[in-house]
């Protein structure tokens, strides 16, 4: 069994519950979904468990699935005997809790506590030998944020977009579906701002593309008829308001939807000029556009080796700029 743990907001979710259903049917496994980063999520926050709202609904795993992914070594089974055996003995109990919270909660020393837990980071490389590890196990669990790479998933891109690009939406939303299938080419446009701009740290981390970035995608278009702008974002104030000088006049922006109704929208469209995000990237990539309609940006990330293991994943086709 493989067990994937979900973390992040929508495109996030569906990446590695992607990663996970192929890698199963390629080997031959189950695979669940570990929601545990989600058990404390308010009404109110964005990053919510929404595979569901795409029309997705794996199997959750329960935390006994969890506990046989990771595969126990003897000191992991020794320290949880010692917490469930000897629990009422305070010291002993407080202590195995300690130690399996402290040795597991990093990645240098979980593997004290759990055989087979996996953790892979774009980080780190782009390299795929962690699968050999995942299709060598009975049981594997895998904490990820493998970047964006398509290759592992592409076997199922197409069960995957079929849920998608029909997945049931609002009439308000539907509007604006009808007016991307009535257009020749109908062009989602992404701007990623909210935490990118607001935290520090996800700044530090991704950064945002410039303003420069979408005028030099625009003027692919600048000769070819017929082109209809979506514009979407999580703040289309902001965009309304500094790229009107070179927005073209019949742009529509897409507001007042759920979050899996823009990424289905998005799913529809022709043509795409994605931000440094999985939102739009996984959308445009969902939608089967002709790679070299889909203009992404070069820099995904501030770090340069970052940035330089996410393009050695993405798809070669895309203009980059």
């Amino acid at each position: 069994m493989i067990v994937i743990k979900l973390v992040g907001g929508l495109a996030s979710q569906l990446h590695k519950y992607a990663v996970a259903r192929s890698l199963a049917e390629k080997y031959g496994k189950e695979f669940k979904v570990d929601l545990s980063a989600y058990e404390n999520i308010k009404e109110n926050d964005v990053m919510k468990y929404g595979l569901p709202s795409l029309g997705l609904k794996p199997l959750v795993a329960t935390k006994q699935d969890i506990i046989d992914s990771k595969q126990l070594t003897i000191l992991g089974h020794l320290l949880y005997f010692m917490t469930g055996v000897f629990s009422p003995v305070p010291f002993i109990g407080w202590f195995s809790r300690k130690a399996i919270n402290s040795l597991s909660a990093r990645n240098s020393t979980k593997k004290f506590i759990f055989s087979k837990s996996l953790t892979v980071h774009v980080s780190n490389s782009s390299s795929l030998n962690w699968i050999n590890e995942v299709a060598n196990s009975d049981n594997c669990y895998i904490q990820a944020e493998f970047g964006l790479r398509f290759d592992i998933i592409e076997s199922i891109r197409n069960d995957l977009k079929q849920v998608v690009v029909n997945n049931k939406i609002s009439d308000h939303a539907q509007v604006y579906l009808n007016q991307i299938r009535e257009s020749p080419i109908s062009v989602s446009m992404h701007v990623r701002r909210g935490d990118y701009v607001t935290n520090k740290s996800v700044n530090d981390f991704h950064g945002v593309c410039g303003k420069d970035y979408y005028q030099r995608a625009l003027k692919r278009y600048e000769d070819i008829e017929n082109v209809k702008i979506f514009m979407f974002s999580d703040d289309l104030e902001w965009v309304e308001q500094e790229f009107k000088s070179f927005l073209p006049r019949d742009t529509v922006f897409v507001s007042n939807n759920e979050d899996y109704e823009d990424f289905t929208l998005m799913s529809n469209c022709s043509d795409h000029i994605i931000a440094n995000s999985g939102f739009s990237s996984i959308a445009a990539w969902l939608s089967g556009a002709n790679e070299s309609n889909i203009t992404s940006p070069a820099r995904w990330f501030i770090h340069e080796e970052t940035n330089k293991n996410q393009l050695e994943m993405l798809p070669k086709g895309w203009v980059y700029l």
